[in-house]
């Protein structure tokens, strides 16, 4: 169960977010790739004509394979442009990346910092540190990043940083703040659904729970093949004694995924729950 919620929660986490923009590729076989690099690379040299342009290209080639998860050329290549413009804010933020992929947090945070150093209004950078210091679990630290950005009135999505708030404050167990921020969230952006789960899973801990049930059952309405959201809504339903919706709203779960790492949790909470007629 533990490592099941760890890898729910990283999942999400990087739900966000938010923005760490995934993409996956496959290729058939080591030859195809090397003609896929060389045709990558003479598509940016065609295009290069001074220093400056040179260095940007061999960043935008590294944040290219960064996106196409060839970590091994996307760390050659970002490697180069910090060598080649080691003030560059935008390599270092394409490094702490990097690093945040591979799990190496330590080296992410001291990209992100890096970063923030070269330039201090770099908000993606700020909110990515704050990511990292979820993903470690220090709380106070991530909280003290999103602050800046959902106080910054020039930060465009100002209900991203509020919710990741909402996540930290809800792992203190300071469930009040984490109400507070998933309902500020939600003023902001009524129909950002993560936020409305967060919300149900932060009544679920108060036992309020007709107002669980309410955010949770808005929340499948709106995204209808979400398992965790199914999940919460049978939790939420199992605490009103509604057994019969809680074993049809596990057993959702299972059929939405049924291979995943909530499927078994689930089934055992239709069995617990078949015998009981209500």
């Amino acid at each position: 169960m533990q490592n099941e919620g760890k890898k729910m929660k990283r999942t999400f986490v990087v739900c966000g977010i938010m923005g760490i923009l995934f993409f996956c590729f496959v290729s058939c076989s080591r030859n195809v790739k090397k003609i896929e690099y060389k045709k990558m690379n003479s598509k940016v040299e065609k295009n290069v004509h001074t220093e400056e342009e040179k260095i940007a290209s061999i960043r935008v080639l590294g944040e290219a394979y960064l996106r196409e998860k060839k970590y091994a050329a996307a760390y050659k290549n970002l490697k180069e442009a910090e060598k080649l413009a080691p003030k560059d804010p935008h390599v270092h933020f394409a490094l702490g990346i990097f690093y945040y992929e591979k799990e190496n947090f330590d080296m992410a945070i001291e990209e992100y910092q890096k970063t923030l150093k070269l330039n201090p209004e770099f908000a993606s950078a700020r909110n990515n540190l704050g990511i990292v210091y979820l993903a470690k679990k220090e709380w106070d630290k991530a909280i003290a990043c999103f602050d800046e950005l959902y106080n910054n009135y020039i930060y465009a999505t100002p209900h991203f940083p509020m919710f990741l708030t909402g996540q930290a404050y809800f792992h203190k167990k300071d469930f009040k703040n984490a109400e507070s921020f998933f309902k500020k969230t939600l003023s902001i952006e009524p129909e950002f659904v993560v936020a409305m789960q967060w919300l149900g899973k932060t009544y679920i801990e108060t036992r309020q729970i007709s107002n669980a049930i309410g955010i949770l059952e808005k929340s499948v309405k709106l995204s209808p093949r979400v398992p965790i959201f199914y999940y919460d809504l049978g939790r939420a339903y199992v605490l009103a004694r509604k057994y019969s919706k809680a074993r049809s709203a596990f057993l959702e779960t299972v059929r939405l995924d049924p291979t995943g790492p909530l499927a078994g949790v689930a089934e055992k909470e239709v069995a617990k729950y078949s015998k009981i007629k209500k």
